[in-house]
């Protein structure tokens, strides 16, 4: 049944009408016409936040071509665009500097380049010289865009526009942990500057640390290199805001919404499983949201697609800063189903269109929203949700991450992918842990 369903996703990938053809050399095959002669847009990411940001774009009726170097490819069954293979993974490379800029150099105008990981985005800005010349993207300098990628930047700048930032430290000494730890009580969650930071032993999101004593047992054994160590404050599913948004090239945000994440994936810890959009309940909190997401990318200067991650402590009301996506996020297609297509208004903007319309905090559809491939992974993990209590909350989504009717590929080889491992499982043949999760 698997193979049979990704036999059909293949086949579903099919040229739309009007098809036009790409150089030989690139072997892209067919894809969108683009009526209004636009440049195209390049997604690199193999993620599903790559496979929303293609769909926003060709919602729009952009030609978009998605840039992936690994296996996992989301893309590589929708019918909205083509994939190219690049060089190496996350490009961090000469041979992909020189494969993008003969790749954008093949088309008619230079494209519209946007990333969909910090690894991406990074690697833009610290090969701006040999990219800037062929291709169109946010515009910042490495520096900058390792400040904000990097949470230890990140927290210093927040702190410097008096925005709130949960108790931390930044590769401390065991000197400066011991005594930190004593005015802050357990538990504790440890979290590299960034994902995939070669310079970090964390090789993960984050680490929850239940007392001191592990806490300094932890860092005194691996070290505290390119480590935060932050006091775990109350919170979790339900308490976890994003503000999504847009800022122009003078770094004002031109059009912000709010997000809640109502479970996770892990849960309390993880990328968002469960959401609405926009944030239900009050008024004044999402006003706060704004106003602190507002003073906080203003002084960033930032240029580009945003996702602001937020913690609303239930006891004081406050909000703290947690992270910041300086790229499109998990959960865009959420958006753009709720009104707001920041992938196309980013694209607008970058080849030089008026974006007056736009209103700051415009109204929108509210909506729920499902990962249900992720959401059901920890539906176990959840002792106050059962089958009934869950397929209640399947059914109030308008928005899911991978189903939609004009691109139903991805969907059924994700489908045939998770048969697949249930049906190994089923007849003894259990494939390796890595593989619970059913990847593109």
């Amino acid at each position: 049944m698997g193979a049979m369903l990704g036999r059909l996703a293949t086949q579903l990938k099919m040229p739309r009408p009007g098809a036009y053809s790409a150089p030989d050399e690139y072997d892209l095959g067919p894809t969108v016409v683009n009526e209004r002669g636009r440049p195209a847009a390049v997604i690199l990411g193999e993620s599903l936040t790559a496979l929303a940001t293609v769909r926003a774009l060709a919602g729009g009726q952009v030609q978009v071509f998605s840039a992936s170097s690994g296996q996992s490819k989301s893309t590589r069954y929708s019918r909205l665009c083509r994939t190219l293979k690049r060089p190496m993974e996350h490009g961090n490379s000469v041979d992909s500097v020189e494969w993008l800029t003969e790749f954008c150099g093949s088309l008619a105008q230079p494209p519209v380049v946007i990333p969909t990981s910090d690894a991406d985005a990074l690697w833009l800005a610290r090969n701006e010289v040999a990219l800037r010349p062929w291709c169109r993207y946010s515009n910042a300098s490495f520096a900058d865009m390792l400040r904000i990628v990097s949470k230890d930047g990140l927290y210093a700048a927040a702190l410097q526009a008096d925005v709130p930032v949960v108790p931390s430290l930044s590769e401390p000494s065991m000197a400066e942990l011991g005594a930190w730890s004593l005015a802050h009580a357990a538990p504790y969650l440890l979290k590299p500057f960034y994902n995939h930071i070669a310079t970090c032993k964390l090789r993960r999101k984050n680490l929850l640390i239940d007392d001191r004593a592990a806490l300094l047992r932890y860092v005194d054994r691996e070290g505290p290199r390119s480590l935060i160590v932050q006091r775990k404050l109350d919170g979790g599913d339900g308490f976890i805001l994003d503000c999504y948004g847009l800022c122009n090239a003078g770094g004002i945000p031109i059009a912000m919404a709010s997000h809640r994440r109502l479970r996770q994936s892990p849960p309390n810890f993880g990328s968002t499983c469960f959401g609405e959009i926009p944030m239900g309940g009050s008024g004044t909190l999402e006003a706060k949201l704004f106003e602190y997401t507002n003073r906080l990318v203003r002084h960033l200067g930032y240029h580009g697609i945003f996702g602001v991650e937020w913690l609303h402590e239930p006891i004081t009301g406050e909000l703290f800063l947690i992270d910041f996506n300086a790229r499109p996020f998990s959960s865009i297609g959420h958006l753009v189903d709720s009104g707001l297509n920041l992938p196309m208004l980013a694209y607008r903007e970058l080849i030089g269109e008026n974006l007056d319309e736009l209103r700051p905090t415009p109204s929108l559809k509210h909506l729920f929203w499902m990962d249900v491939c992720s959401d059901l992974q920890t539906l176990r993990a959840r002792n106050n949700l059962g089958w009934f209590e869950w397929m209640r909350s399947l059914l109030k989504c308008g928005s899911f991450a991978v189903w939609d009717s004009n691109d139903p590929g991805p969907w059924l080889h994700l489908t045939g992918k998770a048969l697949g491992v249930y049906l190994g499982n089923r007849i003894g043949r259990r494939p390796p842990s890595n593989q619970s999760r059913p990847e593109f």
